[in-house]
């Protein structure tokens, strides 16, 4: 047959992409003879090679019959391969829809045959229980399919037995128009190519090449290794490819003998390997299949899988087997990282203290860890069976669902919600979640932890802050009560006192103007003290409002002049007021900002000693005024300077007794400053004066966020 071949113009080995031919055979040696060719060369030219046949028995008589040609092809190679595939039921056994059948499962072959690294399809269809018209059936067959294998690019071959054709139908199939190859008798072979549809590519001939050769190519290029060792002790090699120097040997030292297989097989792996192998000879298995170690050449370990057939003689025991090895050192270092990353997460998800969660984005949980089981108090299996929804307070699940959508849309979220637990009471929490990939879907990572001590001191705090606000209020009641029934004696004793006084200045008797002015004095600071406590108490409960207006900065330095200068003049300090420009106006409260300025007067002029100084100076710096106070009194240390605007804070204790007051002037100070949204601090050093300043917007309408200007 073969030579039969070689004398026509065309050979089938090299049909073209894009053709379809059929071939009619009187007996199975013709087809194994010319299938040889077809096969080897679409090996030779890695494309994927796909027999179908009817059933398995035909498939199991295929590959016997390309054995004995020399053709075997291993499954594990990653290289051009051999499939046998069975002809898809057809209704009925209704050979009529075959083509239209044919044409879906070829596209998929296709597109599998390139994704896996192939060049292309090489497909035949073995036909042999065709009833009626074999030629009638021929001819609608290859018009069928002609246009997609055209479409695909791919090569087909269908093959017909003889003895389904009538005379008159061989007669018609050797003048036919289709692609046919046809064996008339034993000298005359007739091949007829159709060339009005299409005119496919054109291969240079190539002489097919021997088997041996062939697989020598294949097995060069492969990462496989091919062996056929003896089933004795120590596995001797008969033959290898000679691929196998990518472990460091080389064929010739291996098939000598001078290293056997067990040599190279890790000591750890070799008896398992003896006992695996003995286990398939006892049981006449023909296939065997172990992943293992080997020590190359250099003493480094490699994995590899071997695929091996062994052979089963009737009657005797198989003394060989052969087959094929592959590294796949890589993957088994993959697989050790997996483990060891899963092993990891595994630790970390079932060692957290909090709640980890995993479910689908609808809702369905995967896994749960044990802090997450006990905080709900279910089993496992119990909460598996659950949904997201059933697990979060009723009222909530909405807000819930909602987290998780901005979850699938950003990535990620941190939100509290309610989880409901197996005996229906809630546990508040904080959950952060997070969209992650498992098993090569979408899954969402929900950490739980559990706020319930935080949201109970929360609680707590509140009623605290309740507890002080409601106390605050009874204070500043009770203040503002007991300060309005100690003023009215105090107006009527200081009052009358100024009256006798007056009285007693016209009688010049010394010692009574002496007690009266001291009562007047007393009662007068006493009526101080109290104001300040109640400005104090009514700051500190928010119940202070300032009345904006504007006013020249000028009038109230006039105000608080004029009113402290007895004060200043009776210690002999020298007052004095500086502006720039003098007709500053600004819009702020008058009464609080005259306050402010006394309280800070008063307090220098009472820490200079005489002969000293107070200067109260004020400009515009950045759309704000400053004010200062300086003066040449006893100074502030550091440490003093740190509390020095708390309320009751003084110097010290001496200060205290030696210049009086409650403490309170500086802080009622610092309160009305930053209710216009200003600044106040102060620079001094001991024995070396002190300068207090403060600063306001020059236009404020409401409180305004504090900016300084120090």
């Amino acid at each position: 047959m073969d030579d039969q071949v070689r004398k026509t113009d065309k050979d089938v080995s090299v049909i073209s992409n894009g053709c379809h031919f059929c071939f009619v055979y009187k007996d199975t040696v013709e087809l194994a003879d010319l299938l040889q060719d077809y096969v080897m060369s679409g090996l030779y030219g890695n494309e994927l090679c796909v027999w179908m046949t009817p059933d398995v028995e035909s498939a199991t008589k295929a590959k016997d019959m390309l054995k004995e040609k020399g053709i075997y092809i291993d499954p594990y190679l990653r290289t051009s391969q051999l499939e046998f595939v069975l002809i898809p039921e057809l209704p009925e056994n209704d050979l009529k829809l075959l083509p239209s059948l044919l044409l879906d499962h070829w596209r998929l072959m296709q597109d599998q045959a390139i994704l896996n690294g192939f060049d292309g399809l090489r497909v035949n269809v073995d036909l042999q229980d065709v009833e009626g018209s074999g030629l009638e059936y021929l001819t609608s067959y290859t018009d069928i399919v002609e246009d997609t294998v055209r479409e695909l690019g791919m090569r087909s071959l269908c093959t017909f037995p003889l003895d389904i054709f009538s005379r008159s139908e061989v007669i018609d199939l050797i003048h036919s128009d289709h692609n046919v190859i046809i064996k008339v008798d034993e000298n005359d072979l007739s091949f007829k190519e159709d060339v009005s549809d299409s005119k496919p590519e054109r291969s240079v001939y190539r002489k097919p090449m021997r088997n041996d050769e062939v697989l020598s190519s294949i097995y060069h290029s492969s990462p496989t290794v091919a062996f056929l060792w003896k089933t004795e002790k120590g596995f001797p090699v008969e033959f290898v490819s000679d691929n196998v120097s990518q472990f460091g040997y080389d064929a010739a030292t291996l098939i000598s003998h001078e290293i056997l297989y067990a040599d190279i097989i890790h000591p750890d792996d070799l008896e398992g390997y003896y006992s695996d192998l003995l286990e398939c000879l006892n049981e006449n298995k023909r296939n065997f299949f172990r992943e293992y170690r080997i020590l190359d050449r250099n003493g480094n370990v490699h994995w590899v899988s071997e695929h091996s057939n062994l052979e089963v003689v009737e009657g005797s025991a198989s003394d060989r087997y052969y087959g094929i090895i592959l590294d796949i050192t890589e993957k088994k270092h993959a697989e050790y990282q997996l483990k060891e990353t899963e092993a990891k997460y595994r630790t970390l998800f079932e060692g957290s203290g909090d709640a980890i969660y995993l479910q689908k984005p609808d809702g369905t949980f995967l896994e749960a860890n044990k802090s997450g089981l006990e905080l709900l108090g279910y089993t496992n299996e119990e909460f598996l069976s659950l949904n997201s929804g059933s697990a979060i307070l009723f009222d909530l699940v909405e807000e819930f669902k909602a987290h998780l959508a901005e979850v699938l849309n950003n990535g990620h979220s941190i939100f509290e919600t309610v989880l409901l637990k197996k005996d229906e009471t809630g546990v508040p929490v904080e959950i952060s979640a997070t969209l992650i990939e498992y098993k090569g879907e979408n899954a969402i990572l929900l950490v739980s932890r559990n706020v319930t001590e935080r949201k109970n001191k929360e609680e707590n705090v509140l009623a605290a802050k309740a507890n002080a606000e409601t106390g605050i209020i009874a204070k500043s009641e009770f203040l503002s009560n007991m300060t309005h029934e100690l003023r009215t004696p105090l107006n009527a004793i200081i009052g009358f006192s100024d009256v006798l006084l007056e009285e007693s200045l016209a009688d010049a008797n010394e010692k009574h103007v002496k007690y009266l002015q001291n009562i007047s004095d007393s009662g007068k600071k006493l009526l101080g003290i109290i104001n300040d406590i109640l400005e104090i108490s009514r700051v500190e409960s928010g119940n202070v409002e300032l009345n904006y207006e504007h006013f020249l900065v000028l009038e109230s330095f006039d105000v608080v002049c004029s009113l402290l200068a007895p004060m200043a003049e009776k210690k002999y300090v020298d007052l004095h007021s500086e502006l720039d420009p003098r007709g500053i106006v600004i819009n702020a409260d008058k009464q609080k900002f005259e306050q402010i300025l006394q309280n800070l007067v008063s307090n220098a002029i009472k820490f200079t000693p005489a002969g000293g100084s107070v200067d109260i100076s004020a400009r515009f710096v950045e759309e704000r005024l400053l004010v200062q106070v300086k003066d040449t009194g006893i100074g502030i240390s550091e440490e003093d300077r740190q509390s020095l605007f708390k309320p009751f804070s003084q110097v010290d204790a001496s200060h205290r007794r030696g210049y009086g007051g409650t403490g309170l002037g500086l802080s009622i100070v610092k309160h009305f400053v930053d209710l216009h949204g200003g600044n106040v601090w102060v620079k001094s050093k001991p024995d070396l004066g002190s300068t207090f300043s403060f600063d306001i917007p020059i236009s404020g309408a409401s409180p305004c966020t504090a900016k300084s200007i120090t």
